[in-house]
């Protein structure tokens, strides 16, 4: 159950990430059409590799699993979850967004960071732990996030919208699966 919640926070944090980064290359500021097209392509790259860990989280989160490979494959899931985060952190960098999407843009790199963030001090603190106990106690956290990364969430799928909405109004289709259309 916490793996999924795990999987949403993931979902939802490449969803927004699928909208920032990968928009430009090295050459400059892409079309708008372009922007678009390649942050549906980056989501569903980005997709992928966060439902290739299922596995591995089912098996952080199974009661039947022994203690020490749940701890293991909770500590190598969440370390590769959170590399799928930080390499879409780092693609940010080289960004150019079109004008039309520039501050929806920032908004949502400046909330993708401070998930970002959270989701790395949560995997050192998952690398530390020495029991199953203290492994599940931690994931419980989880079920009660930080009213920050609430927030940081709600601007990111309020990002989205914006960014498919000027894709609309431009009628462009760009593959943009925000969120809540996700949960339905």
């Amino acid at each position: 159950m916490r793996y999924r919640l795990i999987f949403s926070f993931a979902i939802a944090l490449l969803s927004a990430l699928t909208l920032v980064f990968g928009a430009c290359d090295e050459k400059g500021e892409l079309s708008l059409e372009e922007y678009i097209q390649r942050l549906g392509e980056i989501f569903e790259d980005a997709d992928a590799r966060s439902q290739a860990l299922e596995d591995q989280f089912g098996v952080a989160f199974s009661p039947t699993s022994p203690e020490e490979a749940r701890m293991k494959a909770a500590q190598e899931a969440f370390a590769q979850q959170t590399a799928v985060f930080d390499d879409a952190v780092s693609e940010v960098e080289g960004l150019d967004p079109p004008s039309q999407a520039q501050g929806t843009h920032d908004e949502l790199v400046s909330a993708a960071s401070a998930i970002t963030e959270f989701f790395d001090e949560f995997r050192e603190r998952v690398e530390s732990v020495k029991s199953a106990a203290e492994l599940r106690a931690l994931f419980a956290e989880l079920d009660s996030p930080d009213e920050e990364i609430i927030a940081a969430f709600k601007r990111i799928d309020n990002a989205c919208f914006a960014l498919k909405g000027i894709a609309d109004g431009n009628n462009i289709n760009g593959n943009l699966a925000c969120e809540e259309e996700k949960r339905q």
